[in-house]
C-alpha cells in the first residue's frame, strides 16, 4: 500500500471510530436548549436550559427572566425519553421548589412544571 493511501485509510478509520464512539454515547440531552414556559398560552416567558448528561444524571441551569437557576436534581431515562428535574428559587426570602417533568421526542423537550399550587407547561429545542 502506498504511504498516501495508508495515511488516508488511517485517517478515515480514526474518523469512523470517533463517530461511532459519539453515536454510541447516545447523549441527546447535553447542550443549550431554548423555548418558552408559562401557566397558559397567553402568559409565556422565554427560557434557556443549559444541560449536561452524566450517566443518567442531568446537571446544569435554567435561565429565564434574568434569573439563573441551578438544576438541583435531574434524571434522564433513555428508554422512555422521560426527564425529571428539580430546582429551587428564592423569591422574597422564601424558597420555591420547582418540579419539572418532560419527555424528549424528536429533538423537542416538552412537559409540565409545578410549584406550590401553580402549574404550567414548557417546550424547548436545541
Amino acid at each position: 500500500m502506498k504511504p498516501i493511501a495508508a495515511a488516508l485509510l488511517l485517517c478515515l478509520m480514526s474518523g469512523i471510530h470517533g463517530f461511532s464512539q459519539s453515536a454510541a454515547t447516545g447523549d441527546p440531552i447535553t447542550g443549550s436548549w431554548s423555548g418558552d414556559w408559562g401557566m397558559n398560552e397567553a402568559q409565556r416567558s422565554e427560557v434557556t436550559l443549559d444541560m449536561k448528561l452524566i450517566g443518567k444524571t442531568i446537571t446544569g441551569q435554567v435561565s429565564s427572566e434574568g434569573r439563573i437557576i441551578p438544576i438541583k436534581k435531574g434524571i434522564y431515562n433513555a428508554k422512555t425519553g422521560a426527564v425529571h428535574m428539580e430546582a429551587d428559587v428564592t423569591n422574597r426570602g422564601k424558597t420555591v421548589h420547582y418540579v419539572i417533568e418532560g419527555k424528549l421526542d424528536g429533538g423537542i423537550l416538552s412537559g409540565n412544571w409545578t410549584h406550590d399550587n401553580r402549574k404550567g407547561t414548557f417546550k424547548v429545542g436545541k
